[in-house]
């Protein structure tokens, strides 16, 4: 009964060993087909010559238009100052920017701003301030926001 339950034991570990194990031939196969659906030309999504048209209803360049109830995604900034600030300060500068902008929120009933500042303060630690017992341990943990450290100096 023991050999049976080793034995049933070796052949599943192999098994998962063998299953998750990719073999350079087949590492390849996968990029010369990814390279062969690549667009050939720009505004497409894929190459319409090798892939099944029907498959894609016949379009596979990329929309021209967002579609509509999308709220903001609707209407992304594809030009003007949002654009040009992110190509600038890169996105650690918006991240900055977005905790310095949120750090004294207060919600104004617009719910994409309200959501975006509710979800920069939740990643920034800022959601309660702690108590002064908290703020001690979260600082000696090293998992502290500024509240916190600030709350235990």
């Amino acid at each position: 009964m023991i050999l049976l339950k080793k034995t049933c034991l070796i052949a599943i570990f192999s098994f998962v060993q063998i299953s998750v194990a990719q073999d350079a031939n087949v590492m390849n196969q996968g990029t010369i087909f990814g390279n062969s659906i690549a667009p050939t030309q720009a505004g497409q999504i894929v190459n319409p010559g090798v892939v099944n048209l029907n498959a894609w209803g016949n379009n596979t360049s990329a929309p021209l238009s967002t579609p509509n109830g999308l709220g903001g995604f609707s209407a992304p900034h594809t030009q003007g100052t949002d654009l040009e600030q992110a190509k600038t300060i890169g996105l650690a500068g918006l991240g900055n920017a977005a905790m310095d902008r949120c750090a004294s929120y207060v919600p104004t009933g617009d719910p994409a701003k309200d959501q975006e500042c509710a979800a920069v303060n939740f990643l920034s630690q800022r959601c309660l301030t702690p108590s002064a017992g908290q703020a001690q341990i979260m600082s000696k943990a090293g998992a502290g926001s500024n509240q916190a450290q600030l709350l235990s100096s």
